[in-house]
């Protein structure tokens, strides 16, 4: 994965996020520490300053370089399999879409484990689980790298919190 590719990661909990992250600001019109309290779990993905803390994890497997991350996006999921795993690993996961049809099977809507595992498994994927069939729903994704809210993508989450009137 390219250093300036977005890159998120699934958290079990806020105290999780505080660890990877410097936080959410506190500005004149918000404590949005707040506001994503009342909203997490939930449809949002979060891009904060990030810490040393952040795992090693990020690395260019081409040239084999690791790369501190500036930002990354926190998430913490309102879904019951992916707490579990969370809950379960005690810690968060490094996540990312996979977005490269050719290497999946042609003629599937949804790319089935085996397929994913062959293609991704040599880039450093560690396991696939498979919940069934699902529907994905796209996050809202907010930066608050500049200290404000931006609302980069408007997805499942309601954003108009973070949207300046």
């Amino acid at each position: 994965m390219d250093a300036k590719k977005p890159l998120s990661i699934l958290c079990p909990n806020l105290s999780s996020i505080a660890h990877y992250t410097t936080g959410f600001p506190s500005t004149a019109s918000a404590n949005w520490f707040n506001v994503a309290k009342r909203l997490l779990p939930g449809p949002y993905t979060f891009v904060l300053p990030a810490t040393k803390n952040l795992p090693s994890q990020c690395v260019d497997f081409i040239e084999l370089k690791r790369a501190h991350r500036k930002s990354v996006g926190v998430r913490i999921p309102d879904d019951k399999i992916c707490q579990a795993i969370l809950d379960g690993f005690g810690g968060p996961l490094l996540c990312t879409s996979v977005h490269v049809p050719e290497h999946l099977a042609p003629d599937t809507e949804v790319p089935d484990c085996g397929s994913i595992l062959e293609a991704y498994g040599e880039r450093g994927i560690d396991f696939v689980v498979d919940p069934g069939r699902r529907v994905a729903w796209v996050s809202s994704v907010v930066d608050f790298t500049s200290g404000s809210p931006e609302v980069l993508r408007r997805g499942q989450g309601d954003t108009s919190a973070f949207e300046e009137e």
